[in-house]
C-alpha cells in the first residue's frame, strides 16, 4: 500500500521560507504557511485481492499574509506536487476575518502497483 504523506511532505518542505505543517487541525503560528492532509487514499483491488491502484486525494492550504505572496505559494505548491505526479482538481479562496490570505486546494494523483 502507498502512504503518500511522506513524499508530499517532503515536496511541499522544498519550497522555500514556508512552514509545511501535516494535519488540519493544527494552528498557524506565523504566515507563510502550508498545511495538509490526506483526504481520501482509495485502494482498487485485482482478481488476487491485491492492490493493484490506489487514488489518492491531498488537501493543501495555504495561508499568507496577502494575496499576492497566496498565489505565487500556490504557483510553487502547484508546481512542487505535479512533478510528484499530483494534479490541481479544486482550488477556491476562503475568506477570513482575521486579514490572513488563505487559499484551499485539492490535488489527486492515481498510484499504480
Amino acid at each position: 500500500m502507498y502512504l503518500p504523506k511522506h513524499d508530499v511532505y517532503t515536496a511541499l518542505s522544498s519550497i522555500p521560507s514556508v512552514t509545511v505543517l501535516q494535519g488540519s487541525q493544527k494552528t498557524i503560528v506565523e504566515v507563510p504557511a502550508i498545511t495538509f492532509f490526506v483526504s481520501d487514499n482509495a485502494a482498487e483491488l485485482n482478481l488476487d485481492n491485491e492492490i493493484n491502484s490506489q487514488s489518492v486525494e491531498v488537501t493543501v492550504d495555504i495561508w499568507a499574509s496577502n494575496s499576492s505572496n497566496a498565489d505565487d505559494l500556490l504557483a510553487q505548491t502547484e508546481t512542487k506536487l505535479r512533478g510528484i505526479g499530483y494534479r490541481l482538481s479544486y482550488c477556491t479562496d476562503v475568506p477570513d476575518p482575521e486579514n490572513i490570505c488563505h487559499i484551499n486546494t485539492r490535488f489527486t494523483g492515481l498510484q499504480t502497483n
